[in-house]
């Protein structure tokens, strides 16, 4: 029931159509988009980026009235103000089983032209009984979000430091606070969040950036989760090979990132039929036998 704030702003769905099988949503509503972080001063407090990533939200049921503490707005007034078209009253369920049976396909939103106004293009289906409604809605052209490299639309444009509170930092022999460099691939907020909140200097840089040369001043290499197929960003990926080799900082990745990881080491990817998401998801240590139960959103592995 809750999660849709964080869901709808993690780049790594953009240009998805995000169907939620929970029957109620928005009956918390939204928390401000104007409060800041206290700790990192210009970032959201309460999201995972500064927008609406998905291309669509199709629900259940829509709660108009919503009930929080830290609710300032509702969810309809919020895709409304972002421009994200969304649909309620469907039946989420039946959806899922679908993509259970024939894998993740492209879908679209289309909507009556007595409401949006006539269009040039019309939508037509193989089902007689589908194609005969069809004719009363707008059409829109099909999208695939894979085949365009969407990390270069939800990365950050130029590096930006994110230094921890003093009294929390942690210091390496020389003095100097342990810097980490993340590669911003389609970087969640709480993920620097939890860095800075941990004493670690954080350098965030655009995923195309030349990490290399910071090699000399760096403790660690991050690569952060995101959306689409990892090998449309061989520059990203190229660049990890080489600091591979380097062998001089410790390399550790998330979702997209550890699949750049693999890439960069050798290893292929596939696209799965389904994809993994949701946010509890079991995930069993081979050592110990410990079931953890983690957050997880790829289509690729």
């Amino acid at each position: 029931m809750v999660g849709y704030p964080e869901s709808l702003t993690d780049p790594s769905y953009r240009g998805q159509i995000l169907v939620l099988t929970y029957p109620l949503i928005g009956n918390y509503g939204v928390p401000s988009r104007e409060e800041l972080d206290p700790l990192l001063k210009d970032l959201p407090a309460y999201f995972e980026s500064n927008q609406i990533h998905v291309a669509a939200l199709v629900v259940g049921q829509a709660s108009a009235e919503f009930s929080h503490h830290l609710a300032t707005s509702s969810l309809g007034d919020w895709l409304k103000s972002e421009g994200v078209p969304a649909i309620y009253g469907v039946d989420t369920r039946a959806i899922t089983k679908c993509i259970r049976e024939e894998g993740v396909m492209l879908g679209k939103l289309l909507f009556p032209t007595s409401i949006v106004g006539e269009s040039d293009s019309r939508a037509v289906a193989e089902d007689p009984e589908t194609s005969a409604l069809l004719p009363e809605y707008q059409n829109v052209t099909w999208v695939d979000p894979n085949a365009t490299n969407l990390v270069a639309d939800v990365s950050c444009k130029e590096p930006k430091l994110y230094s921890p509170a003093p009294e929390t930092a942690i210091k390496r022999p020389d003095g100097r606070t342990v810097r980490i460099v993340a590669v911003d691939i389609g970087m969640k907020y709480n993920q620097i969040r939890c860095f800075v909140k941990r004493g670690v200097e954080l350098l965030v840089v655009p995923w195309d950036y030349d990490f290399l040369s910071l090699a000399d001043s760096m403790d660690g290499l991050f690569l952060s989760n995101g959306p689409g197929d990892p090998t449309t960003i061989t520059a990203t990926i190229e660049r990890v090979r080489a600091a591979l080799a380097l062998k001089k900082f410790p390399i550790f990745g998330i979702c997209l990132g550890h699949q750049v990881f693999a890439l960069a080491s050798g290893a292929q990817t596939e696209k799965m039929k389904y994809g993994n998401r949701g946010q509890n998801i079991p995930c069993t240590d081979m050592l110990t036998g410990r079931c953890y139960i983690t957050s997880q959103n790829h289509g690729y592995a």
